[in-house]
């Protein structure tokens, strides 16, 4: 997991150059959940990419949707993670307020439990001083990721070489499996996605940035009213821009609050349709028919995105037939 142009595909082409994307003719290799076969010291593996919630492309509702529904459906067909990997440019100067909300939603979908199975990892070494890069490093510790640390996440750095990567892999193969906080919400305590923690966090952020823009609005009505004649174009194209920036808004919230009842049920039966074709069959299956069911998300999530402007291995439980 990690923003947009941290690595995460390379990471993942480094530890199975050549692998078969599962869902490769329906899924874009940055825009969705990717699931890739590998086989690490002898163990198969499927690696899962998974779209950033800063992508322009995509809402942060509609990128919460996606992952919820993929977590979901694997921990009801008891296909448990071993690890997740968070991916942090290290060339970053500062840490802005988007990262700073991807840390929290990453922290929030994860959940302190999960934390001995988290790893944090830096990347893109080779294009800093390495004073600079260490300067950084310490930032991202003392600031943002300390409650993380502390609950027993691993910092690690990625150099970009296959020996890097599968390092940072070994550290994660051979602990016990884990359920992310995300997944005991929704499968276990059957919460709605907008109750969740991750869920709060992006009604939250939702609605902050309704307020503004309904702040904005406010104040262009105002001059608008004492503007001249000249002016009072410009600012009413700024207002009906700040209209509609609140109505995408507002349809972010809506898709939040929607049941998921439908979508993770039709997946389901289509899993169990598809049981006895084996673990990889599985998976091919899946994501595909995953994007099929959820054209509304994917449309309302481009839509509103447009408006505005993370590699995990994991091991199956049962059976001993890989890991993910």
């Amino acid at each position: 997991m990690g923003p947009t142009g941290t690595g995460k595909s390379s990471f993942i082409s480094e530890l199975a150059p050549g692998a078969t994307k599962v869902g490769h003719s329906l899924f874009s290799c940055t825009g969705d959940v990717i699931l890739i076969e590998a086989v690490i010291d002898g163990i198969p593996c499927t690696l899962i990419d998974t779209p950033g919630f800063d992508d322009t492309e995509k809402s942060d509702t509609a990128t919460l949707r996606l992952i919820s529904n993929y977590l979901e459906v694997a921990l009801r067909e008891d296909h448990l993670l071993t690890g997740v990997i968070y991916l942090q440019r290290i060339t970053d100067n500062r840490v802005g307020n988007v990262a700073a909300k991807n840390f929290r939603m990453f922290s929030k979908l994860c959940g302190t439990a999960a934390m001995r199975n988290v790893v944090l990892c830096t990347t893109m070494w080779d294009d800093v001083e390495e004073a600079v890069g260490e300067a950084r490093e310490k930032e991202l510790c003392d600031q943002f990721w300390r409650p993380m640390i502390d609950a027993g996440a691993t910092v690690m750095r990625h150099n970009g070489t296959e020996e890097s990567a599968l390092a940072i892999l070994r550290h994660l193969l051979n602990k016990p499996t884990i359920v992310l906080q995300l997944q005991d919400e929704l499968v276990n305590r059957k919460m709605k996605l907008s109750e969740t923690a991750a869920g709060r966090e992006v009604g939250e952020d939702l609605a902050r940035m309704m307020d503004a823009h309904r702040e904005e609005m406010e104040t262009l009505r105002r001059e608008l009213s004492t503007a001249q004649e000249t002016d009072a174009q410009a600012i009413r194209e700024e207002l009906a821009k700040e209209e509609e920036a609140l109505r995408a808004r507002d349809e972010e919230l809506q898709l939040l609050m929607r049941g998921r009842e439908v979508e993770i049920r039709e997946l389901s039966r289509r899993v169990e349709e598809r049981r006895s074709s084996g673990f990889w069959d599985f998976f091919k299956t899946l994501l595909p028919h995953a994007l099929q069911i959820l054209p509304d998300i994917l449309a309302a999530g481009r839509s509103s995105g447009r408006s505005s402007r993370n590699g995990t291995p994991g091991r199956r439980r049962r059976r001993g037939q890989g890991n993910q």
